[in-house]
């Protein structure tokens, strides 16, 4: 069984060992595994864009959002053309 895939986006903000106040969005898709929480792949997102971005431990997170990343179709009435 594969699991649901999700897309995140996360805005970071630390200070740089020279004093300098820095900000970066990174964002990605993530999928859940067997057993997955909410919590764990909040965190694995968050190490994950730490990394990329060169972030701090405590990087304050400014922005975060994790959804799914299908997206649902929308339902047709009768005789709708689609257009």
């Amino acid at each position: 069984m594969t699991g649901t895939e999700y897309h995140w986006l996360v805005t970071l903000q630390w200070t740089d060992a020279r004093g300098i106040t820095k900000a970066q969005t990174g964002a990605g898709t993530i999928t859940a595994g067997e057993g997955a929480t909410r919590q764990g792949l909040t965190l694995d997102v968050l190490k994950y864009a730490r990394e990329q971005v060169g972030a701090l431990a405590d990087a304050a997170v400014l922005c975060f959002v994790l959804e799914p990343n299908a997206l649902k179709q929308p339902k047709q009435n009768k005789g709708q053309t689609g257009r």
